[in-house]
């Protein structure tokens, strides 16, 4: 039992020994600093030009500091008083900034029209090419099928039907075959899309 007393009473001596030594921390800070003659700094004279003007009078020379009284006198004074007078002689002489051109004036861009989306395609250029190399190969092997020799005597009905359509198949691609193809081809697009997506 006398243990378990103990114990405590070295806690709490422990947990006053902090407290009592933050308490005499700020006694002493809370005492107000007496500034003295050493603590003082010395403000070097200003030079002088080397070739003065006749304009300008000559400057007159400071006047002497005036003491500073005793009394309570705030440590960040102090600490920013030095630093402030060495830093003024370093300073280097204020230059104009240079002119700095206006920017120009906004330009909102002019969207382009619909129809010229609708003239580039949905293929490059060079696709484009390609496929129409195919299809250019494509017309001369059936070309030259149909130069080939007649068997039987003379042509057939299927030939005939094929040379009749011919004009008229060639107008309807040229009519819809663009569009056809955008579609077929839009159409595969979102298909893979949305199976990509979905």
């Amino acid at each position: 039992m006398e243990d378990i007393l103990a114990s405590i009473r070295k806690i709490l001596n422990e947990e006053e020994a902090p407290a009592a030594a933050a308490e005499a921390a700020e006694a002493e800070a809370a005492e107000p600093l007496e500034l003295t003659e050493a603590m003082l700094v010395a403000v070097p004279p200003q030079e002088e030009p080397a070739t003065p003007t006749e304009a300008e009078p000559a400057p007159e020379p400071p006047a002497p500091a005036a003491p500073i009284p005793p009394g309570p006198v705030q440590p960040a004074l102090l600490e920013t008083r030095p630093a402030a007078v060495e830093t003024a002689a370093e300073v280097p002489p204020v230059t104009a900034p240079a002119p700095v051109a206006p920017a120009p004036p906004f330009v909102a861009a002019v969207p382009e029209p619909a129809v010229a989306e609708s003239a580039e395609g949905l293929v490059a250029p060079a696709t484009a090419a390609a496929a129409a190399a195919l299809l250019g190969q494509l017309a001369r092997t059936v070309a030259a099928e149909r130069a080939a020799p007649v068997h039987r005597g003379g042509p057939s009905i299927e030939d005939v039907v094929r040379e009749e359509v011919r004009p008229l198949l060639k107008e309807w691609m040229d009519a819809h075959l663009p569009a056809l193809m955008e579609r077929l081809v839009r159409a595969e697009i979102e298909r893979v899309v949305s199976r990509s997506l979905g």
